[in-house]
């Protein structure tokens, strides 16, 4: 006859459950921290649009007015994903600011080729968070990527 053995524990206080708690508890807090930075992203193009109208930007491409005006639903959305579905949102938010720095980069170093005026002082404050955004998400996405390897050493 099969012995049943019952252990009554309490919690861990160094095991994996306390480090994936806190993994998670530090997963919930850059992604709050990082919506933050979505909602000031939108209450920006909510204002440019409300002052300058929808595509109010007469001196820079179209394209980058499409880009620009639908950046107020997309800004919004990341913010609402990051806190729905935080690794899914940080890689979204990744991507919504490659693209936006990518193309602000470019507005600025047209307009300083084109008027020999370099306005540089919203992208001083983007820059950081575009980085912080991409340093944080490669970093957690690498650690998890190691973890499954330890898990499942075979894949």
């Amino acid at each position: 006859m099969p012995v049943l053995d019952i252990r009554i524990a309490g919690p861990r206080r160094n095991g994996p459950t306390t480090s994936v708690a806190r993994g998670r508890t530090a997963l919930r807090a850059a992604a709050a921290f990082f919506a933050l930075g979505f909602c000031v992203g939108t209450f920006t193009h909510l204002r440019d649009t409300l002052e300058l109208g929808l595509f109010g930007y007469r001196s820079v491409p179209q394209v980058v007015n499409i880009f620009w005006t639908c950046l107020l639903a997309v800004d919004p959305l990341t913010a609402a994903l990051l806190f729905i579905a935080p690794t899914a949102g940080l890689i979204a938010g990744s991507a919504v600011m490659v693209a936006d720095i990518g193309i602000n980069l470019w507005i600025i170093l047209r307009e300083y080729a084109l008027s020999g005026r370099l306005d540089i002082l919203y992208f001083a404050f983007q820059l950081p968070f575009g980085v912080a955004i991409l340093l944080y998400t490669t970093t957690m996405l690498h650690r998890r990527r190691l973890q499954t390897r330890q898990v499942h050493p075979s894949s």
